[in-house]
């Protein structure tokens, strides 16, 4: 018994250290505060007895938390020289409340936890607990943040929606921090506690606009008992609540009030009256229960901005020309091939949508057998102690909301029988596609990326030594395919954008973990929206990444069944335009070398923009998963928008690349700087 007493010991230890820097659990503090929870919860509400404030303050304080440089507590800083996140002009507003809530919490962790939780985290669990406290659903609050080094007013403007602000700009807005519309609206719903002071909407009850002095979108009614609470020129500083209903129970009337006509700010009323979002807030507005639901999501979504964080200005002061180094090095390339586009771009799409989950191996012990003898006799039953791999703690047999198994447990049912080991591999974008193998088994050596043209290759293993040069052991390979995806995008024409940077370069590469990872040339759209989905991108995003095709490039056995045996009463795929038909047919002749490859663009194929869509429009869409975006009725609309107006389709392909590229990050010590980007250091 002393020995399992001791394995068990070991194993804890072996928990703890092999939690990754940046990532966030459920059980993060078990071993090391485990009352943590309910010392915020009474400090939560000995507040809230005192004034319900606590509840409205400590929510906004969250949320401007973590739309700010990530949730790391930065808001909580207070500098003499008033030069503070906190100090900033939209943050001069958050009620003092919900900074004496953190206080008080963290003062009373730390007298039983001393120097272990951050102010992060018990934020974190403060919104939760005000909202519970009000009514609200309660959740699981993923733990392990670390507080910030920094703190300025000077970040803050740009990165907080505004009260006037339309559905566009609140998208854009949400999407910077990984949070789609849907969630965007389901936070929202928490101005059902909320207050603002008369400053923030009094345009809408004097000065709308030359025709009408009065928003006409506010119901006459609510707009009267606005102007009597807030009379013309009353003190910016009077509040009023933003629920006129029930502004102190956490519910869905929020979203009955904007249906009614009695949204607060232009950015709630504009949920309803825009038709792109009407549908979410009338459920919402009917079906408590789905916002509940919607709200938790999105909260745990909230919570995790800042998780392995990139910026724009990650090499600012290691390698401040790293882009212009790049893009040297692939406009080069490119006056030698245009290949060098669709090559690169693939090369990237191809890296980041490899996501391996978790791999699960269970262990039948005995509690008369030691976990070294066991070590002993099956010595893969421990992961290795080194990356990739994490081990974290866990409840055996559940998952979480995302479908992940949670870790680690070693299981009690009367007596020790079970435990069992989950080993983590997130790949994502980490150039694990560079990696080359001696013996074959590498990633790039899967049958789904035999495919990736060499010169995408070329242009990353060209740029990093370029780089090298310059700034050696400092600039990954992962963030050099970034930067030269970006920039062979407007080589060939397309959109420029800020590329996300700080990604470490991965420790796994193997072929023999592609395979259904990728999306096929004969995918649906319920196929394509759910391999998307797995890496947080909507079907806007899909459509709008499947717009790269404008540039890309097919070898004929891809889609010769649409050609030579489309079944079943057709050889020929009836959705293709026939005279597009004979072309394919002349440049692919049935059982020609499957290595010729042709345009997927017959218009433009070396420019980029938005005829794809114009094609698929024209039943001129190549891949069976390229035609269906148009043919199916869900996903038509987007593909019409898309192939009218050029430029919402490059504003939905930045958003959705900057998305890509967040899948699976790496930082810290999660992942390594290549010095040479096809071998492991």
């Amino acid at each position: 018994m002393e020995v399992l007493k001791r394995g068990l010991l070991l194993l804890m230890v072996f928990m703890v250290f092999q939690r990754g820097e940046g990532q966030l659990f459920e059980n993060f503090y078990r071993g090391t505060c485990p009352n943590l929870e309910m010392i915020v919860k009474q400090v939560v509400s000995t507040k809230f007895s005192q004034t319900f404030v606590t509840i409205p303050a400590t929510l906004r304080l969250f949320f401007h938390d973590c739309f700010v440089e990530g949730c790391d507590a930065s808001v909580m800083i207070a500098s003499p020289n008033g030069d503070a996140e906190k100090d900033a002009q939209d943050n001069l507003s958050l009620a003092g409340d919900g900074f004496d809530t953190v206080i008080k919490a963290k003062q009373a962790v730390e007298i039983q936890c001393p120097g272990i939780v951050s102010c992060a985290d018990i934020l974190a669990l403060a919104a939760r607990e005000v909202v519970v406290l009000a009514g609200g659903p309660s959740w699981e609050v993923e733990l392990g943040r670390r507080d910030g080094l920094v703190s300025q007013a000077s970040k803050v403007a740009g990165n907080l929606p505004d009260p006037e602000f339309n559905l566009v700009q609140l998208n854009t807005i949400f999407a910077k921090n990984n949070l789609t519309q849907f969630d965007m609206i389901a936070l929202s719903g928490a101005h059902t506690l909320g207050f603002s002071h008369c400053n923030r909407f009094s345009n809408r009850l004097y000065s709308f606009s030359s025709s009408s002095v009065v928003d006409p979108s506010l119901d006459p009614n609510y707009a009267q008992q606005l102007m009597q609470a807030c009379p013309q020129n009353v003190d910016p500083s009077i509040a009023i609540n933003m629920d006129p209903e029930t502004p102190r129970t956490f519910d869905n009337v929020y979203y009955q009030n904007l249906v009614s006509g009695k949204g607060l700010f232009t950015s709630d009323e504009v949920l309803f009256s825009d038709p792109a979002s009407q549908s979410t807030v009338s459920d919402f507005a009917s079906n408590p229960g789905n916002f509940n639901v919607a709200f938790i999501t999105a909260m745990r979504k909230l919570g995790k901005v800042g998780e392995g964080k990139l910026s724009q200005a990650f090499n600012n002061s290691t390698c401040p020309n790293v882009e212009s180094i790049v893009r040297k090095v692939v406009e080069e390339n490119f006056s030698q091939t245009f290949v060098t586009v669709p090559a690169t771009l693939r090369l990237f799409f191809h890296d980041c949508f490899f996501e391996l989950k978790m791999i699960a191996k269970n262990f039948l012990t005995s509690r008369y057998r030691s976990i070294a003898s066991r070590k002993a006799s099956c010595p893969s039953s421990l992961p290795p102690l080194r990356p990739p791999w994490t081990v974290v703690e866990g409840i055996d047999g559940e998952e979480n909301s995302d479908g992940r198994p949670r870790g680690v447990r070693v299981v009690v049912r009367g007596e020790w029988k079970w435990w069992r080991a989950w080993r983590q591999q997130t790949v994502g974008c980490d150039a694990s596609i560079m990696i080359a193998s001696p013996n074959g088994d590498a990633e790039k050596d899967a049958p789904d990326n035999l495919s990736l043209a060499g010169d995408g290759f070329d242009t990353v293993i060209k740029a990093k030594k370029a780089v090298e040069a310059k700034c050696p052991k400092v600039v990954s390979c992962a963030d050099i395919l970034a930067i030269a995806t970006r920039d062979v995008i407007v080589l060939a024409g397309g959109p420029s954008f800020e590329v996300e940077l700080g990604h470490r370069d991965g420790f796994v590469s193997k072929a023999s973990r592609v395979a259904g990872q990728l999306p096929g040339p004969n995918f649906n759209l319920s196929q394509l929206n759910s391999m998307f989905a797995q890496h947080n991108l909507t079907q806007t995003d899909m459509i709008a990444l499947s717009g790269a095709h404008t540039v890309g490039f097919s070898h004929c056995s891809r889609f010769a069944n649409r050609l030579y045996s489309f079944p079943p009463s057709s050889p020929v795929d009836p959705d293709l335009d026939p005279t597009y038909v004979k072309q394919l047919k002349q440049a692919c002749p049935q059982n020609v070398d499957p290595s010729i490859a042709i345009n997927m663009d017959p218009v433009t194929p070396r420019t980029f923009d938005n005829k794809y869509f114009k094609n698929l429009v024209a039943k001129k869409g190549l891949f069976t998963s390229d035609e269906v975006l148009y043919t199916n009725r869900a996903s038509r609309p987007t593909v019409v928008r898309f192939s009218k107006k050029q430029n919402v389709f490059k504003e939905a392909f930045i958003t959705a690349m900057r998305k890509l590229g967040r899948v699976g990050v790496k930082t810290g010590k999660h992942g390594e700087i290549r010095v040479d980007c096809t071998a492991f250091n």
